[in-house]
């Protein structure tokens, strides 16, 4: 899912249907509740398939990736609302008779 689609779930506060969720690439999955047990002992199965190095290094390098991107986005929020809050000491309650 590009990252353009993906700001809009929380920000729009716009629900995704699992149908196009799963074809923008959001999940990879949906069964119903019956099958998921199964589904999850594949994905297992699968998993303990593969060399301990390799998957240890696949988790390392996915969670550094997602560290990187949390606090890029973490930083750039925090420095939005910092940027609210200095407008609103300055401004106040924002007044209709005065702009920025």
């Amino acid at each position: 899912m590009s990252p353009p689609l993906a700001a809009r779930v929380p920000v729009a506060r716009q629900a995704v249907h699992r149908q196009a969720a799963y074809d923008r690439g959001a999940i990879n999955a949906a069964v119903p509740a019956a099958e998921l047990d199964a589904e999850c002992d594949k994905l297992v199965d699968a998993l303990l398939r593969r060399p301990p190095y390799a998957l240890a290094f696949s988790k390392r390098t996915f969670n550094r990736i997602y560290a990187e991107r949390f606090n890029l986005l973490f930083d750039i929020g925090y420095a939005y609302e910092m940027m609210n809050k200095e407008q609103h000491d300055r401004y106040g309650r924002w007044p209709r008779d005065k702009t920025l």
